[in-house]
């Protein structure tokens, strides 16, 4: 276990949270874990492939591929570090599995069980966990638990109270995918880090049905949206229903990627997000800019589009009427928190 540095991990008094990696290893499974050539990056992966030297504890985990740390495939259950959450009596935060995914292709149910146990035997703490394998999560979670494995009095097809799970969405794409998969599955808080944030994600339209694009639904409010076309000249109308149709998010966290190859974060998709957030009454945490400020410095700087596509000015200023804005890379301090001058520090209200 060892102290955290992430933001969004705090302890009731405001402290930093504890990271806890019963699990190592993991793989590349979408963009926000780094993207095609020098774009990006995980900085799990480039940890693990630091510490991947023989007797080092991601030997065989990781390795340098081209001068660039890539997982190797291998994961690695670390039965030594299982029970640290119970050596701890003081009520702390833990980040589950920051250096691997609880609910990888290549994880053991067994291990998910193990996992699972400790939580259940540590009510005094809180565990956040965070996955890309949301329909993985989602199967587990909310199927029959009537193997040996889920151990009858640690689970009752009840929820944890002291256990948050929560996805990563970079995209709309990947919100699409994961953020139902999340909201199907049974936990006291659900969130969202929508972190590296790549491109728009609008949460207040996610697919309702296949067959029928018009029809979307809200997972700020749970509510259904449904469009309509008008008739005799009328124009089209959107209607929400009242009545919430599914559950809602609990919180959402927005930031920009950092690193020596970070791709920017156009400001417009954090201030949409966060200005949904505001409305429906969910709890909204700006983690970072990232590498990149919105803001021309020096001669240092670019034009990012509304896409997220960068282009070197050429003495030209951005078209701001097109969704330009003023780029300039300074690195993940220099940027900072704030968010049009502001520092948002929501968090949800934990349940009892």
């Amino acid at each position: 276990m060892a102290e955290t540095s992430i933001e969004w991990v705090k302890n009731a008094d405001g402290s930093q949270g504890l990271t806890w990696n019963p699990i190592r290893g993991c793989t590349r499974v979408s963009p926000g874990c780094g993207g095609p050539g020098p774009h990006g990056g995980c900085y799990a992966e480039g940890i693990a492939a630091r510490f991947s030297g023989p007797g080092q504890p991601y030997e065989g985990i990781a390795e340098m591929r081209g001068g660039k740390p890539r997982w190797t495939g291998r994961l690695a259950f670390v039965e030594s570090a299982l029970d640290a959450p119970l050596r701890r009596r003081k009520p702390t935060t833990w980040f589950v599995n920051s250096m691997s995914d609880l609910f990888h292709e290549k994880v053991p149910e067994e291990w998910i069980a193990q996992v699972f146990a400790i939580m259940a035997l540590a009510p005094q703490h809180t565990f956040q966990v965070l996955t890309k394998r949301s329909a993985r999560m989602c199967q587990i979670m909310a199927g029959p638990k009537d193997h040996s494995i889920w151990h009858p009095k640690l689970w009752h097809r009840s929820v944890l109270p002291n256990v948050w799970l929560g996805v990563s969405a970079e995209d709309q794409r990947r919100a699409d995918e994961r953020v139902p998969d999340l909201l199907a599955t049974p936990a006291a808080v659900r969130f969202v880090s929508a972190e590296p944030l790549l491109g728009p994600i609008d949460f207040e339209a996610m697919p309702f049905s296949e067959g029928d694009p018009r029809h979307r639904w809200s997972a700020l409010t749970g509510q259904a949206i449904m469009h309509a076309t008008g008739e005799d000249g009328h124009p089209d109308f959107t209607v929400r229903l009242t009545k919430p149709i599914r559950s809602r998010l609990d919180w959402i966290i927005v930031g920009g990627e950092s690193g020596p190859n970070a791709r920017p974060m156009h400001p417009a998709w954090a201030r949409q997000i966060r200005d949904a957030c505001a409305v429906a009454g969910v709890p909204f945490l700006f983690k970072q800019h990232g590498a990149w400020i919105p803001e021309a410095r020096g001669r240092d700087w670019a034009i990012l589009d509304a896409d997220g596509d960068l282009d070197i000015p050429d003495d030209r200023a951005p078209d701001e009427a097109a969704g330009e804005v003023a780029v300039t890379r300074v690195g993940k301090k220099a940027a900072g928190r704030l968010l049009d001058g502001v520092e948002h520090n929501g968090m949800p209200e934990v349940r009892p």
